[in-house]
């Protein structure tokens, strides 16, 4: 049959066919501002696990503290459920991690500094247990990774640093203490929590190392039988280097990333330095990093590392910490152990205004900011999606239809209307189309628009030919 046939036939076929609208139940971007009850503080701790989504405003209320929580459910996120923290000054909300079904917000003023674990019943977020630092200590940092969670705290002073190790008693259900992580002297009194699975980073950028000076050291653990053995310590033994200011771990890829803060202290560089690491079972191997890269203009400063699988969010501000300075968050990606510069990722309607943290989890991210009213806000939104369609790619791909080959990646972003997979758009992509015009499949939805159409049609004459 010619090509002229394949046209007459689609001719015919659209004067009949409706566009048929496909089930779409990714999630799109969205953006929370801050209410007037909320402080200057909104969303400067967020986090974003198996479809729940909190957010902490540890400045609500006279610094009393309050969370913000959400779920992701029946294709939207649902109403807030809010929590509060008990006292003024307390802080409530600076620090909040999820894993699992649990939940830990930190409130580091109450008294020397507390922990509240909260466990989610199926419909709502109710109160179990808490920590409270030692007599003499004061908290610093923690994270969770249920069934353990891990807790900096820093002797009043300032010349003991520990980090204790708790764990979930199923059959008493509560949290317990199982072991103390002595850091060593002269650790300083900034401390940096990462924990996934059976990996633990310490980042210690006040660390002296020699006669360095603030020089900073990322200790790594591992969980053996029970027991958190040590991995060592890394550092570039660099004077006021802040090495380990930030770090961030992926145990399912035996992943690590931090920062060495660069211009905020450093006198040797006027940038900061990203490192990112991968663990072969014995030792941390440097990755590369490919592109141009931002933080390493003069005067940058890394704000915030987040990673999850082959993917890596830095958070970074450019000036002298002035509110009109240029404030940015970018995303790289890994490819076969290198990787690679994405580019900025910007939310619709927000400004370049500070913004401080991010969080990721399952192709959906999460970061603070100001909106262009400049009020403080929160974004939730895919770092990766090709089509521009506001939706994760690691969600569309699952999709009816949508990876016909079975490669991972969304077939119209690899070659836009090629439906048999030869490499090129000809008139068999035209009569696969036809076939999937009434079956409403993401294959048919070649603009991503949500329906299959005529619209689509047009992607694949547009386009005919060989792929690029």
């Amino acid at each position: 049959m010619h090509s002229s046939s394949y046209f007459l036939a689609t001719a015919a076929l659209i004067t009949t066919l409706a566009p048929a609208a496909l089930s779409q139940s990714c999630p799109t971007s969205d953006e929370w501002a801050a209410s007037v009850s909320d402080g200057i503080r909104y969303g400067r701790a967020v986090e974003i696990q198996n479809g729940f989504l909190a957010v902490g405003d540890y400045s609500a209320d006279s610094y009393t503290g309050r969370v913000y929580l959400r779920e992701w459910s029946e294709g939207d996120w649902d109403e807030p459920q809010m929590l509060d923290g008990v006292g003024a000054g307390e802080e409530f909300g600076s620090h909040v991690s999820i894993s699992d079904g649990w939940m830990v917000i930190s409130a580091p003023h109450y008294n020397d500094g507390a922990i509240d674990l909260f466990n989610h019943d199926g419909s709502e977020w109710n109160f179990e247990d808490s920590y409270e630092t030692g007599l003499g200590y004061n908290f610093q940092h923690m994270d969770l990774s249920y069934p353990w969670l891990a807790v900096a705290e820093l002797s009043d002073d300032s010349t003991d640093l520990r980090v204790k190790m708790l764990q979930y008693d199923a059959v008493g259900n509560m949290w317990s203490v199982i072991e103390t992580l002595a850091m060593p002297p002269d650790s300083g009194s900034w401390t940096f929590i990462a924990l996934d699975g059976d990996l633990l980073l310490v980042g210690l950028p006040e660390a002296d190392v020699g006669v360095n000076e603030n020089c900073g050291t990322v200790h790594s653990y591992q969980l053996n039988a029970g027991i958190w053995d040590s991995l060592g310590y890394s550092t570039m033994s660099e004077a006021d280097g802040l090495y380990g200011h930030l770090v961030t771990v992926d145990a399912d890829t035996n992943t690590r990333a931090f920062a060495q803060h660069g211009d905020y202290s450093s006198d040797t560089y006027d940038d900061a330095v990203l490192s990112v690491d991968h663990f072969n079972g014995t030792s941390w191997d440097s990755e590369p990093i490919s592109g141009s890269l931002p933080w390493s203009a003069e005067g940058s400063q890394i704000n915030c590392v987040a990673l999850e699988g082959d993917n890596l969010v830095v958070v970074l501000w450019s000036g002298s910490m002035d509110i009109s300075d240029e404030w940015s968050t970018h995303h790289l990606q890994r490819s076969s152990g290198v990787w690679y510069y994405q580019g900025v990722l910007v939310p619709s309607g927000a400004s370049t205004s500070p913004r401080y943290v991010a969080a990721m989890d399952d192709g959906m991210l999460v970061m603070d900011g100001w909106n262009d009213a400049i009020e403080r806000a929160v974004w939730v939104l895919p770092p990766n999606d090709c089509d521009d369609t506001g939706k994760a790619d690691s969600c569309e791909v699952l999709l009816p239809g949508a990876d016909g080959n079975g490669d991972s990646v969304l077939d119209r972003c690899a070659c836009p209307g090629d439906l048999d997979f030869d490499t090129d758009r000809d008139g068999n992509d035209i009569v696969a189309f036809l076939s999937l015009w009434a079956g409403a499949t993401a294959a048919g939805d070649l603009d991503a628009d949500g329906e299959v159409g005529v619209l689509d049609l047009l992607v694949i004459l547009t386009q005919w030919g060989d792929c690029p």
